[in-house]
């Protein structure tokens, strides 16, 4: 019997998602930091595009790592990846103005990060996947056939 229903796919979903979010968000920061001439700086709600761009990339980075966490099914992934996706559709849509285009594409990945990771909790556990009774246990050592 498989311990995968049809539904958890939503998992592997959202995990995907979110690692891409978080690339985006990255690649954003550091485009920001960097190459300042791809943004509208005067469109900004707080214009030092130092400062958003550190903000992009520091929240892409933690997006990937909370990526890590969901694709392993713990509680404590799925948690912050609602903080996190939540957080960036506030920061997409404050620098709005900076980048239109990549700031409405991150803020509908967000939301899809969102319903992924609230419609099925009952498939994150308290420790992650190893923690689930219908994870696969390691074989017994010693000689199969004795």
């Amino acid at each position: 019997m498989s311990s995968r229903t049809p539904s958890s796919g939503i998992v592997s979903f959202a995990a995907v998602l979110f690692t891409l979010v978080g690339i985006l968000n990255a690649i954003h920061g550091m485009a920001a930091i960097f190459k300042k001439e791809y943004f509208d700086e005067s469109s900004l709600l707080y214009e030092n595009l130092q400062v958003w761009g550190w903000i992009w990339l520091v929240l892409g980075i933690l997006q990937i790592g909370a990526a890590y966490l969901i694709v392993g099914r713990a509680t404590s992934g799925r948690t912050l990846g609602i903080f996190l996706a939540g957080a960036s559709v506030i920061i997409s849509f404050a620098s709005l103005g900076a980048h239109p285009l990549g700031s409405t594409l991150i803020i509908a990945l967000d939301v899809l990060i969102i319903w992924g990771l609230t419609t099925r909790a009952e498939l994150f556990v308290p420790g992650g996947i190893a923690d689930d009774p219908r994870a696969p246990r390691p074989e017994p050592s010693g000689r199969p056939y004795a």
